[in-house]
C-alpha cells in the first residue's frame, strides 16, 4: 500500500498475539529494519521507504525480539510493482492487486498479473507435492510455465538452498532437471519452499513460492502371529485373517500367488486382513511366499515376506 508520497506501508495481523519487546520489517537483507508498534489485538503496521524496495520481486524478512531477548526471523518473497497504473485497451483501469501476506502459510507469494507480463507457475512438485526416497536417489524433474511468450526468457529457480537455471522454451514452458547429485544436502524431512522467478526479454519479472514435502524414510512393517512355514488352509470355509503392525495411515497390500488384499494402517499402529475361502484359482497345496507391502503418503514403499 502506498501513501500517495515516498513511503510504503506493510500491514497484518499476528494470529497468536504474544509479548513482544520489538517487531521489524526488513527487505532485501538492507540491514535496515523498520520498526512497528503491535497492538493489543496483534495488529501491526510499519512504514517502508520506496527506496528500499525494487521492481519486481524482493525478499521480505520479519523479526521478533520476545521479552525474554530471544530473536526470532522469518523470510519470504514478494513482488513489488512500482509503476503506474495500467489500462486496459478501452481505457478502463485494471482491477486493484489485493496484497496477501507471505507470513500466513499460504503456498504463494503475491503476483501482480499484468497482461503481457510474465505471471510464472510451477507444477505440481514431484507430481504430487512428496519427494521421496526413489525420486531423490533416481533424479526428478520441476516444470512449469511463466505466463508469457517469446524468445529471451529467464526463469531461475530456488530449490534446497541453492539457485538454478531453468531451461526455458519461446511458448513459455520451462524444465529444471534435478538429478540426485544437488539433492544431497538442503531437501532434508519435512516442508521446503521452492522459489520460480521468471524475466522476458525487456526485463519484466514475476516471483512465486510454492512448498512441498520431503520423506525419504522406508515405512515400518511385519507381521503379526505369522511365523515361517505356517499353514494356512484357504480351501476352509473358515474365515482366516493375516494382521501385523506398520505406520498409521499407510496403506497395506498382502498377496498370496495371484490373490492380494488390500487395507490401511490404523492409528493404533496395526493392519489386518480377512482371507476369505478362494476358489479353483487358489495355489496348489504346498509352500508358498505371501507377502505384505506397505506405502506411504509420500510413495516410499516397503515389505515383509513369509513362506506359508
Amino acid at each position: 500500500q502506498h501513501d500517495g508520497q515516498t513511503w510504503y506501508v506493510i500491514s497484518a495481523t499476528l494470529e497468536a498475539p504474544l509479548p513482544l519487546k520489538t517487531f521489524a520489517v526488513q527487505f532485501s537483507d538492507t540491514f535496515h529494519w523498520n520498526y512497528a508498534v503491535v497492538e493489543a489485538d496483534g495488529s501491526w503496521r510499519a512504514e517502508i521507504s520506496a527506496s528500499e524496495l525494487s521492481q519486481g520481486g524482493n525478499f521480505l524478512s520479519f523479526g521478533v525480539l520476545d521479552g525474554a531477548g530471544n530473536w526470532f526471523e522469518q523470510s519470504g518473497y514478494v513482488t513489488a510493482d512500482l509503476t503506474s497504473p495500467v489500462s486496459d485497451n478501452s481505457g478502463d483501469p485494471l482491477p486493484p492487486v489485493t496484497p496477501d501476506n507471505p507470513t500466513d502459510g499460504s503456498n504463494t507469494t503475491p503476483v501482480v498479473d499484468i497482461p503481457g507480463q510474465p505471471a510464472p507457475e510451477i507444477d505440481t512438485p514431484f507430481g504430487d507435492g512428496w519427494l521421496n526416497r526413489a525420486e531423490k536417489k533416481e533424479g526428478s524433474m520441476l516444470t512449469g510455465t511463466t505466463g508469457v511468450t517469446g524468445s529471451g526468457q529467464t526463469v531461475s529457480v530456488i530449490i534446497g538452498g541453492k539457485h538454478h537455471n531453468a531451461a526455458v522454451s519461446d511458448d513459455g514452458h520451462w524444465s529444471l532437471p534435478l538429478a540426485p547429485g544437488t539433492m544431497k544436502t538442503g531437501f532434508g524431512k519435512g516442508q521446503h519452499d521452492i522459489v520460480v522467478t521468471a524475466s522476458d526479454a525487456a526485463g519484466h519479472t514475476a516471483t512465486i513460492t510454492t512448498s512441498y514435502q520431503v520423506d525419504v524414510c522406508a515405512p515400518k512393517i511385519a507381521f503379526t502371529h505369522l511365523t515361517e512355514g505356517q499353514q494356512i488352509n484357504l480351501a476352509s470355509s473358515h474365515d482366516q485373517h493375516v494382521s501385523g503392525t506398520g505406520e498409521a495411515g499407510d496403506i497395506v497390500t498382502v498377496r498370496l500367488g495371484d490373490h492380494q488384499w488390500q487395507t490401511s494402517v490404523t492409528s493404533k499402529g496395526t493392519w489386518a486382513v480377512q482371507l476369505e475361502t478362494l476358489d479353483a484359482l487358489t495355489p496348489e497345496p504346498g509352500e508358498h511366499r505371501i507377502t505384505a507391502t506397505i506405502r506411504d503418503a509420500a510413495g516410499n514403499v516397503n515389505h515383509v515376506s513369509q513362506n506359508v
